[in-house]
């Protein structure tokens, strides 16, 4: 096992608390029902410095499609809405995911879990917003809710 996989894996067993049940695979994946439940995939792939986690959001509405992914892509701005992390399409199933990657090298069990639980969170407010949006009768660009843009002065 690469130290890559067996550094996100001691990380799940650490966090685990039914006795090291969760463990990357032999091919670097983990796949968990998280909280709301969320399809949660944590990947690791062997000499690559990032490990990788899915969060499937909601299957892609086949009716006002349209709307759904411009509203999809206004929560992207910026990442403020995911929380650093990109909105994506899963192309085998047709469902939006939150996507998130960060360097091994500089991530402590504590960031760990900070960045699992940050991503449940995230994915549930904007399931929420989405499934809003996706319910209402007539959507515009005027009713979308666009996220709070901080002056460029703050990205910089």
């Amino acid at each position: 096992m690469s130290t890559e996989i067996q550094q996100v894996s001691d990380w799940l067993q650490q966090l685990d608390g039914t006795g090291g049940a969760l463990f990357l695979d032999e091919n670097g994946r983990c796949a968990i029902i998280g909280d709301g439940s969320f399809e949660v995939e944590i990947y690791a792939i062997p000499n690559d410095e990032c490990f990788y986690v899915n969060v499937t959001i909601l299957p892609v509405p086949s009716e006002k499609a349209a709307d759904f992914f411009e509203q999809a892509l206004v929560l992207n701005l910026f990442k403020q809405e995911t929380m650093g992390a990109a909105l994506a399409i899963d192309p085998q199933d047709r469902s939006l995911v939150l996507s998130f990657s960060r360097e091994i090298e500089h991530t402590t069990l504590q960031t760990f879990a900070n960045i699992i639980d940050n991503l449940l969170a995230a994915a549930a407010k904007i399931r929420e917003q989405l499934a809003d949006e996706c319910n209402q009768e007539e959507t515009t660009s005027e009713t979308l809710t666009y996220p709070h843009l901080m002056p460029f002065t703050q990205l910089v």
